[in-house]
């Protein structure tokens, strides 16, 4: 969202108060779904002006002042003049209006959500204003005022007393009523941005669109700032995929860039190696760290961000010389001296001015290339060149050279998304997202100022190793990002105190020395540990060896006994053997008397020997059969 310009030049003192109730009335009306344009939306305010003062007859630079008196905005007139339209009892007459009071009638409805958002802003407004006096004594109500204006309405993520209000509203997430009434303020100032920029047609762009995305955005959309800003980059992304349906808009990154993301890992791999020590106000930087044991891996994570890049088609810019002889007159550098950081915001915006070969156009999404960054520097530089360009061009005929992603995405939504009757807002609307926001900047600016100046300190030799990284640690525990922003750790991330830095290098340094002392006990209860496994091995070895010893025993006796076994087998077939024999010639000494000596037996006697005697071999037989088969079988 662009600087709320309506506060510029506001002469009553009420109308700060009255302007963020407009907001709020403005999205109230929005959502009844009673209007078909934002011109009737528009009209409602003008009806009331001409009630409330029963006015007779106006010009449009008269009704311009008045809606600013009245209600804070600041419209162009041909804004105004199209609302006019829409109003049946007031007829242009030459170059005034005049009204039918037959015609005119006091709106009640209007009023009565009016006088409602009034009533609740300045229920709010006493609150912000007593928890900033508690710690600016002095603080003018008028300039709290504005402060809570701007915070609720500006893009800009700094403003006065940003910090108080950040904190307020942070410590009040749970009350509802609260946020659901800051988010409706910051809603109706979106729909107030396309009425204030006249964005009368919507579903498409007019001309292709190429936006430059600057590093932050970037690792914005990888996913390296954490969750908060990449779910604002990709309600941005899908804005452009959106519009990518309705017209064509591109996302490029100057090779500058690439180059600065280049130089960021290659911080990383030094402190990867030990080389460096880590940026504690970076959470890029840090997620790139954690996890990567190498060079390689860090690589690796470079690799990965511009392959993921690519995937989503932003692309690095076509090869250009930007440095030509013919392009130089389209060069955009201030006169006065610049730092560094400045000249590097002068030569972003110098490139898209070359790129537009100074044309210029009224509105930006029109202007054909557009650079996307939160960086101030080229910000900064943009709104200079802008503020410069109006001095010297007619009304409406200037576009900025860059823009913030809120900025941007407000304006895609409202152009592409036909913001006016939408009931669904971009992420950027919700306060209480804005206000982590904004209290991780500050904190995170902070860690970063305590931490060059803690590093300009060991370098002097004023403070030794040990304090420089008691403070680093100290500092490193604070929440950087948004989403690690919340109501019970929010009063202890803002504390900043030389008293509280102080005691928590302390209490590092003491848990440091508990630490060594554990870690000796832990050590030496290990090497205890270690002796005592030592004995028990060394007893459970010996026990092995009596056992294999034993068991060696014991396999030399199975074998002393096999053998013996064996002999006595031996010696038993040897002895059945000869029984054998023996018995065979028995019988066949006992047949051959029977039959041929014994002449004198009878024939029975002698039939019953040779029967015994048959029936003998038989048997003999039959075993010597059973054992030759019993061979077989085993074989």
């Amino acid at each position: 969202m662009e600087k709320y310009m309506a506060l510029d030049g506001i002469k009553s003192e009420k109308a700060p108060i009255t302007a963020i109730a407009s907001f709020a009335l403005l999205k109230a009306l929005n959502d009844s779904g009673k209007y078909k344009s934002p011109y009737q939306l528009l009209s409602n305010f003008i009806g009331y002006i001409v009630y409330d003062e029963h006015l007779h007859t106006f010009t449009l630079p008269e009704m311009r002042d008045r809606l600013q008196s009245h209600f804070g905005f600041k419209i162009p007139e041909a804004v105004i003049k199209t609302a006019l339209k829409t109003l049946g009892f007031i007829n242009r007459v030459n170059n005034a209006y005049q009204v039918d009071d037959s015609l005119c009638n006091d709106d009640g409805q209007f009023v009565e959500v009016k006088n409602n958002k009034e009533t609740k802003y300045d229920e709010i407004a006493d609150k912000i204003f007593d928890c900033i006096r508690k710690e600016h004594p002095d603080a003018d109500r008028k300039r709290v005022v504005r402060a809570i204006v701007s915070y609720l309405v500006d893009g800009v993520g700094s403003t006065e007393y940003s910090e108080t209000i950040s904190a307020f509203i942070v410590e009040n997430e749970d009350d509802k009523e609260l946020q659901a009434f800051l988010d409706s303020v910051r809603e109706g100032g979106i729909l107030y941005l396309g009425i204030n920029r006249n964005i009368s047609e919507w579903g498409g762009l007019k001309h292709s669109l190429t936006l430059y995305l600057d590093t932050e955005i970037l690792f914005d959309l990888t996913g390296y700032n954490g969750s908060v800003y990449k779910e604002l980059a990709e309600d941005f992304y899908q804005l452009v995929k959106d519009g990518n349906r309705k017209g064509k808009i591109a996302l490029r990154y100057f090779s500058e860039v690439k180059s600065e993301i280049e130089r960021f890992f290659k911080s990383a791999e030094m402190i990867v190696e030990g080389r460096s020590l880590a940026y504690v106000e970076k959470p890029a930087m840090k997620q790139i760290v954690n996890g990567s044991r190498t060079s390689s891996d860090v690589r690796i994570k470079m690799a990965d961000l511009f392959a993921k890049l690519r995937s989503l088609g932003v692309c690095e810019d076509e090869k250009y010389d930007y440095d030509s002889e013919d392009l130089k007159k389209y060069d955009l550098m201030p006169s006065g001296c610049c730092s560094e950081r400045d000249i590097e915001g002068w030569e972003a915006i110098s490139r898209v001015n070359k790129l537009r070969r100074g044309r210029v156009a009224g509105f930006e999404l029109d202007s054909r290339y557009l650079i996307v960054s939160d960086s101030g520097n080229v910000l900064g530089a943009s709104d200079t060149q802008y503020a410069n360009d109006k001095k010297t061009r007619p009304a409406n005929s200037c576009a900025r050279y860059a823009m913030s992603l809120n900025h941007i995405v407000n304006l895609l939504w409202y152009k592409l998304d036909g913001g006016f009757g939408g009931d669904k807002f971009p992420v950027n609307a919700e306060v209480l997202l804005k206000a982590r926001i904004v209290i991780s900047k500050i904190v995170a600016q902070k860690v970063s100022d305590i931490y060059q100046d803690s590093m300009l300190k060991y370098k002097k030799g004023e403070i030794n190793q040990e304090q420089l990284g008691a403070r680093i640690l100290a500092l490193s525990e604070k929440p950087l990002l948004p989403e690690e922003i919340q109501n019970d750790n929010c009063e202890e991330a803002l504390d900043f105190s030389a008293e509280t830095i102080g005691r928590l290098e302390v209490e590092i340094q003491s848990n440091r020395q508990y630490r060594l002392e554990h870690e000796k006990f832990v050590q030496a209860i290990q090497a205890e540990n270690q002796k005592i496994i030592a004995e028990k091995t060394e007893e459970i070895k010996e026990k092995d060896e009596i056992i294999t010893k034993q068991q060696n025993e014991l396999l030399v006796l199975q074998q002393k006994e096999r053998l013996r076994e064996k002999k006595r087998s031996k010696i038993l077939k040897i002895v059945k053997l000869c029984l054998k024999i023996a018995f065979s010639l028995a019988l066949f000494v006992i047949v051959y008397y029977a039959n041929f000596k014994c002449e004198n037996l009878n024939k029975w006697i002698s039939g019953t020997v040779n029967a015994g005697s048959l029936i003998g071999f038989c048997v003999m037989l039959i075993d010597w059969l059973r054992s030759v088969l019993r061979k077989d079988t085993t074989k």
